[in-house]
């Protein structure tokens, strides 16, 4: 299974120390060239760059047609990337945090799911044991979680009062 992670869900997993999940769940996951510079290079000293730099289950694979980035930029070079790349390794899935980025990909046939849905597909795969705990860390160092996605994620979870 080709997994291809953008920069947000990436940070987000590693401001709760839970990057690792990726690597138990899928293995290996790749990133784009841009994806690996925002979250490593330009984010230097900022939760997740070290993380990202020195996971063993983080690739990073060049875009080998950069065509494949024209019909994306819109969303800017990083998320068009995302995609881009996600095509041309013929992925079976995106994760990101970013609702315009998945609802394009999703148009063009690939599977694309937020960070909350990975981490309860975490959950439903023995990898972790709550998704509450997760979230709230996360709401707890600064991440947004609407309340209503909140209560959606913890009932998919099976974690909802």
């Amino acid at each position: 299974m080709i997994v291809v992670c953008d920069a947000t869900a990436l940070i987000n997993l590693a401001l709760v120390d839970s990057l690792d999940l990726l690597g138990k769940m899928f293995g290996e996951v790749i990133v784009s060239p841009q994806i690996y510079k925002e979250v490593v290079i330009d984010g230097a000293g900022q939760v997740g760059a070290d993380e990202v730099e020195t996971a063993s289950f983080i690739r990073t694979v060049d875009i080998n047609n950069e065509a494949f980035l024209h019909p994306f930029i819109d969303l800017g070079e990083e998320d068009a990337s995302v995609i881009a790349l996600a095509i041309e390794q013929n992925a079976s899935l995106i994760i990101s945090r970013d609702r315009r980025l998945r609802r394009r990909a999703n148009q063009l046939g690939l599977t694309a799911i937020d960070t909350f849905r990975f981490l309860v597909a975490a959950k439903s795969s023995g990898y972790t044991p709550s998704v509450q705990v997760l979230l709230d860390k996360m709401r707890d160092r600064g991440v947004l979680i609407r309340q209503g996605i909140y209560e959606r994620v913890l009932q998919e979870a099976g974690e909802h009062e």
